[in-house]
C-alpha cells in the first residue's frame, strides 16, 4: 500500500479520504478533532451530521481526538496527508442489516461531502 501511494503521489495523485473499518462492542467513529485542519474542512462533523439526520433510529457515536504519536493508519493518514482520517467501528451486536441499511446512508453522505453537496 505503501508502495502504491508513493507512485500514485509521483503522478500527482493524492488520497482525500481514509478509512479503516473494524468492529468492536459498539457502533463508533474514532476521528480528529473538528478543529484540526483537514481537507475538506470540517469534513467528519459536517459527513456524521448529515448521516446522522438520515439515520434517527440508528445509535453511534463519534469520538474525536487529538491525533497522537500512536503508529496506527488513522495517524499515519492524518499526519503525511493531512486528509480526514477515520476508524469507523461497527458494534459486534448490531443487527446485520441496520449496520447494512447505515453504509448504505454513510457512503453517499461521504460522497456528498466529499463532492460539497448540500445534505437532501
Amino acid at each position: 500500500m505503501r508502495d502504491w501511494l508513493v507512485n500514485a503521489g509521483k503522478k500527482g495523485v493524492q488520497p482525500r479520504l481514509m478509512l479503516d473499518f473494524h468492529s468492536t462492542g459498539k457502533n463508533v467513529f474514532y476521528t480528529q478533532r473538528d478543529i484540526d485542519m483537514t481537507d475538506p474542512a470540517n469534513f467528519t462533523g459536517r459527513w456524521l451530521g448529515a448521516a446522522a439526520l438520515r439515520l434517527p433510529d440508528y445509535e453511534f457515536k463519534r469520538e474525536a481526538a487529538e491525533t497522537s504519536a500512536e503508529a496506527n493508519s488513522k495517524n499515519y493518514f492524518y499526519t503525511r496527508y493531512g486528509i480526514p482520517a477515520i476508524t469507523y467501528e461497527t458494534g459486534d451486536e448490531t443487527e446485520r442489516d441496520k449496520i447494512e441499511s447505515s453504509a448504505v446512508v454513510f457512503a453517499e453522505e461521504m460522497m456528498r461531502t466529499l463532492l460539497g453537496a448540500e445534505p437532501d
